[in-house]
């Protein structure tokens, strides 16, 4: 029985640990977490709207004159265009979002450097000497 509590509470400071990676501390923030996963989720719907103007654009090169095969290759390219403005100016109200709201990380939220967290130092977060 002493074993089994014994690793249960293991167990918890490990778990504490993580919350403390997650929500603050020395680690990485929520804050920070939601906006690499949008950012990564916006990247890739901005490589998906390129590659659909792409698509537009061979679908009209090879329309041959036809004049509804063009227009569908036109439409195609104007709703891709239409989703990579979209993508573009969600990733920018997301991150002035959370870099206003969501604390920041100093001069790394391209601010003067005051308010919001300090910058964090680590392996992944190489600081200038």
């Amino acid at each position: 029985m002493n074993r089994i509590l014994m690793v249960l509470a293991a167990g918890s400071a490990e778990i504490g640990k993580g919350v403390d990676k997650v929500g603050g501390g020395d680690g990485l923030e929520v804050w920070d977490v939601a906006q690499i996963v949008i950012n990564v989720a916006l990247w890739a719907i901005g490589i998906i709207a390129v590659g659909f103007v792409i698509f537009g654009g061979i679908k009209y090169a090879m329309s041959q004159g036809d004049a509804a095969k063009a227009k569908n290759a036109r439409d195609t390219i104007m709703y891709a265009v239409i989703g990579l403005i979209v993508a573009i100016l969600a990733f920018v109200i997301v991150n002035f979002v959370v870099g206003a709201f969501g604390g920041g990380g100093g001069s790394e939220s391209g601010g003067d450097g005051g308010g919001g967290s300090p910058p964090r130092t680590g392996p992944g977060n190489v600081q200038p000497t």
